[in-house]
């Protein structure tokens, strides 16, 4: 969100004070809630400092995108991800860090 409050700054010249996020699945339901949920929202202040650092953090990250696709090359994680991580990914397949989940390319196609 910090990102997106420096696009903001950059299209209207000022950086917004705060954003409101709307988590729209906490008002799903079978009946609807006839009120909204306290965990449908989450209200966010915003620093210029905080700001700062996360476009640090953001231009780093796109830097080792950028060097990874060139040299073709995405490293597994350090760390062993959790099984709902490994589910959400479109590189689940052919992750060796993955195998404990029994998700390895060589076993859909050998």
């Amino acid at each position: 969100m910090l990102v997106y409050a420096e696009l903001y700054r950059l299209k209207t010249g000022v950086l917004p004070a705060s954003g409101t996020l709307y988590f729209l699945n906490e008002l799903a339901g079978d009946p609807p809630p006839s009120a909204r949920p306290i965990n449908a929202t989450i209200s966010l202040q915003f620093s210029q400092s905080e700001v700062n650092v996360a476009m640090d953090v953001f231009r780093r990250t796109v830097a080792d995108i950028e060097r990874c696709k060139a040299a073709g090359h995405w490293p597994d994680p350090d760390t062993p991800p959790t099984e709902e991580t490994c589910d959400a990914c479109d590189f689940r397949w052919n992750c060796q860090a993955a195998v404990s989940f029994g998700r390895q390319y060589d076993m859909l196609y050998p």
